[in-house]
């Protein structure tokens, strides 16, 4: 595990593609899933080498799901980024519902286990990509502060251009610029973060970013061979998550979830408006974006579906919707 965790800090695209793949196949052999639970405990000696075991385990799952999320929350889109996607998922999914106890991390202290990969946090707190670090505030933040001084550089271009018209164009800042954005840097590689448990509410809502960002990435015009395949594995990823929690225990969590996705989900989906605003819609996109979208819708329907009366769980206007689509 260690070692496709290096892989996927390296620079090469092609060593974090082999990285990620090669951490699916772990997930697939059951190598990063929790061990089963023996039917009875048997020996004290016994039961501490399972515990050694789960806690083995769980210490893997939690890098790889660590590493491969970092990666992903990068802007930047390259050759193969896809296939972390995928990994990210299969890693998450069989890790969401364990249970916390002693026997499946390892963990016997009254405190949370400060290896377990991904957990389901309490409802509303959907600010967080891992566990306390208020991901997503800090991110808008940044964001709007980003707008802000592109809109001062902005001004300041229009006054230099009213008093000096006739300035030369400086081609040797606009290689580096061109530089910058074709090189390969250690800049992209894998980002240090603090906490290392996982939000399940926050890592889906890092899948709907990934795929329908509000504000359209630099990237997407720059490699618009890699954006359809990563943009529809992003939504096929979301489904398979809410799919994972589309239980009688977790019936809260999939209905906070529709509440935090469907809007933006609908807005691919919804061309008659019949639950979106116009000045929300998202332009047109390829069908099998719509199709992913409307997965994801699909998943996210759970029990107990438009008793809220909200407008978005009206059931007729949902399903007028599913049908002009």
């Amino acid at each position: 595990v260690k070692a496709c965790v290096a892989a996927l800090d390296d620079v090469s695209w092609a060593r974090r593609v082999a990285g990620a793949t090669s951490l699916a196949e772990l997930c697939d052999i059951n190598v990063l899933s929790p061990i089963a639970r023996p039917i009875n405990e048997g020996t004290s000696k016994q039961s501490a080498e399972n515990a050694a075991r789960a806690k083995r385990r769980a210490k893997a799952a939690n890098l790889a799901l660590k590493s491969c999320l970092s990666l992903l929350i990068k802007p930047r889109l390259w050759s193969g980024k896809t296939e972390v996607v995928k990994t990210t998922v299969k890693v998450a999914a069989k890790w969401a519902l364990i249970d916390q106890s002693p026997f499946a991390l390892g963990w016997s202290e009254s405190t949370p286990c400060p290896w377990l990969p991904i957990v389901i946090g309490p409802s509303g707190n959907v600010t967080d990509l891992f566990v306390d670090d208020n991901y997503f505030e800090k991110t808008l933040q940044k964001e709007e502060e980003e707008d802000g001084m592109k809109k001062e550089e902005t001004e300041e271009d229009k006054e230099g251009d009213e008093t000096d018209t006739e300035a030369q164009i400086d081609f040797v800042e606009g290689d580096k610029m061109l530089d910058a954005t074709n090189a390969d840097s250690a800049e992209d590689a894998v980002v240090e973060l603090d906490s290392t448990t996982v939000s399940f509410q926050g890592l889906c809502r890092v899948m709907l970013d990934q795929a329908l960002p509000c504000v359209p990435r630099k990237s997407d015009a720059l490699s618009t061979d890699e954006v359809l395949p990563f943009k529809a594995a992003a939504l096929e990823g979301l489904a398979d998550l809410l799919k994972v929690v589309n239980t009688t225990e977790t019936e809260g969590v999939l209905q906070e979830m529709y509440n935090l996705v469907g809007y933006r989900l609908f807005s691919v989906v919804d061309t008659e408006k019949l639950l979106v605003k116009e000045s929300d819609l998202m332009e047109t996109q390829p069908p099998l974006i719509v199709s992913r979208a409307i997965d994801s819708l699909n998943a996210s329907i759970f029990t107990g579906f438009g008793a809220s009366g909200e407008p978005l769980q009206n059931v007729l206007q949902v399903a007028k919707v599913f049908q002009n689509a």
